[in-house]
């Protein structure tokens, strides 16, 4: 049976409903995700739980067999992912199209940059295949792609030199993609490079493998002062996005500028803010709290199928974003309550999609037993003492 950690399939699942609900819009429950309190999304939240995750499933692993089955594992990966975002661009262009024709929607072909695929097609297609192209809200899994190929050797500098060296060098990666000219290209739209830069977003994903080799699926001690500390930055991004509450207009155009909060970089506004939610929905333990429920217990269920229920997810969502761009265009009354059924319709059928996949296989997708497992050697070596000094302190 394979051990799974509950906490991390109570996140991600988490997650995949909020870009759920995120992705489809005009929906009521998009303004109760926790993109309208912050300056971040479920986008980080996305990369960082994968992340965690896989330190925890391939550390063991390295510390078993080596890097190179883990590399090997990646790289077939990142070729599912791959596959698995051509799928889905293209159910996305034909579905689009398709509801066009049927019902004369121009926006439907031109929106979130459709628009090279029916006025520069053979250049759009080349692109869709190099990764150079990619549309609207189906643009995150060429980034994981790019983690996925980034992940073996992340995992070799942790494990000859520590979690700490790796995270330096992902950090050098992440200043060099600020601040030198190197986006990977996007073409032929031509302006600006991929949506979310993989030079940049590396950065979380290197933190969420540090988190995992570091704590390896367990929760991080919780400390009064880092508690308080991320208490408030939520508390002040709260206060600005929601210009406290209405009662002083003007509030976040005046500070969200000087923040660094770009999306496609990753701005460091954008890191601090995920780092001071997560650390402090960890602290408070609100994954055990919430988890014991029926809520949790789905939650979980979806997590364990991560990418089957995200590709059902961005299929239910694209259908969304077109129904509710032609309601729009033909003026239909009531298209706020035919979205948020849709999309509440979508989320259960998300649950039944879940469920059906652990009755068909249930040995795979069980939880860890209750009972500890030995635990493996660990991929970073312990630290040898060093007597007549104080040990460093050490961030993970």
């Amino acid at each position: 049976m394979s051990r799974r950690n509950d906490t991390i399939d109570f996140w991600r699942g988490l997650v995949l409903v909020t870009i759920t609900i995120n992705h489809i819009p005009g929906n009521g429950l998009e303004h109760l995700t926790h993109r309208n309190i912050g300056f971040s999304d479920a986008a980080e939240a996305f990369v960082f739980v994968s992340g965690l995750a896989l330190a925890v499933i391939y550390g063991p692993r390295i510390a078993r067999e080596g890097i190179g089955p883990t590399a090997q594992r990646s790289l077939a990966r990142a070729i599912e992912l791959y596959r698995t975002h051509l799928s889905l661009t293209a159910f996305a262009i034909v579905s689009f199209a398709a509801l066009a024709l049927l019902t004369g929607t121009e926006e439907l072909l031109t929106a979130h940059g459709r628009a090279p695929v029916f006025e520069s097609t053979p250049e759009a297609l080349v692109g869709l295949v190099a990764l150079s192209y990619q549309i609207g809200y189906f643009n995150i899994l060429p980034l994981y792609v790019a983690l996925m190929l980034m992940a073996p050797a992340l995992f070799l500098v942790a494990r000859r030199f520590g979690t700490g060296w790796m995270l330096g060098l992902s950090l050098a990666v992440y200043v060099a993609g600020r601040m030198l000219p190197l986006d990977l290209p996007s073409w032929p739209e031509g302006a600006g490079g991929w949506f979310f830069d993989p030079l940049t977003w590396q950065l979380l994903f290197a933190l969420g493998l540090a988190a995992g080799l570091t704590w390896r699926g367990e929760a991080p001690a919780r400390v009064p002062a880092l508690v308080g500390a991320a208490a408030a930055i939520v508390a002040v991004a709260w206060i600005v996005i929601t210009e406290a509450f209405g009662a002083m207009p003007g509030l976040r155009g005046l500070v969200m500028p000087h923040l660094d909060l770009g999306k496609n970089e990753l701005g460091l506004g954008r890191i601090v803010h995920f780092a001071a939610l997560a650390y402090l929905l960890v602290a408070l333990r609100v994954a055990d709290v919430v988890g014991h429920g029926t809520v949790g217990a789905e939650l979980k269920r979806l997590g364990r199928h991560g990418l089957p229920v995200f590709v059902a997810g961005s299929v239910l969502a694209a259908l969304g974003q077109a129904l509710t761009i032609v309601a729009v265009e033909h003026r239909l009354d009531g298209v706020a309550v035919i979205a948020m059924l849709y999309t509440l319709a979508s989320i259960g059928f998300l649950v039944l999609l879940a469920r059906h996949r652990e009755w068909s296989s249930p040995v795979s997708s069980a939880p860890a037993p209750p009972k500890a497992a030995p635990r493996a050697a660990p991929l970073v070596p312990a630290p040898v003492p060093v007597p007549s000094r104080s040990s460093r302190s050490r961030r993970p």
